[in-house]
């Protein structure tokens, strides 16, 4: 009897050890690549549909990252608006004209703001990732085990939950 008691806490124990171990399966990795951040679930490259689909049952997160979407396009949107402007100066030169400098000057304010506002669309993707991934983590340790006993006729039986 002494032996069976030691086998049932030995088993609860290791299994409440394994249980307290995090599961990151399932979390979204950001990844630093040159020029922005590359996302990976399961060791795969997943794109911005994947994680809103994967985030929809968290809306904090869901929300700052479709902000963050928008931010970002909204950047690069001017970023193609200022770059012909930018450019244009030296197209005028080249061609033999006259060239207008205030157009170059407006073209490299409208990048500066352009790529300010991407860097803050990205950052806010950055903070909604770790917002799902630290939700995540926070239900999977709310998910409690436990212990019962089960009185059947003549029969004692322990059960482990889990």
């Amino acid at each position: 009897m002494k032996k069976i008691v030691l086998l049932v806490i030995i088993v609860g124990a290791l299994t409440e050890t394994a249980k307290a171990q995090r599961d990151v399966s399932g979390l979204i990795e950001v990844r630093q690549v040159f020029g922005g951040y590359s996302y990976y679930q399961y060791e795969r490259k997943v794109d911005f549909d994947h994680i809103l689909s994967v985030m929809k049952p968290h809306p904090l997160a869901h929300d700052l990252f479709i902000k963050g979407r928008k931010k970002r396009t909204w950047g690069l949107i001017m970023e193609g608006v200022g770059t012909p402007l930018f450019f244009a100066p030296f197209g005028q030169w080249i061609a033999g004209e006259q060239p207008d400098w205030f157009l170059g000057v407006i073209g490299l304010g409208v990048i500066s703001g352009a790529t300010l506002t991407i860097i803050k669309g990205q950052n806010k993707m950055v903070q909604a990732v770790s917002l799902y991934n630290n939700e995540r983590i926070n239900e999977q340790r709310k998910r409690t085990s436990y212990w019962s006993v089960s009185l059947n006729g003549s029969m004692v039986g322990l059960n482990y939950h889990f």
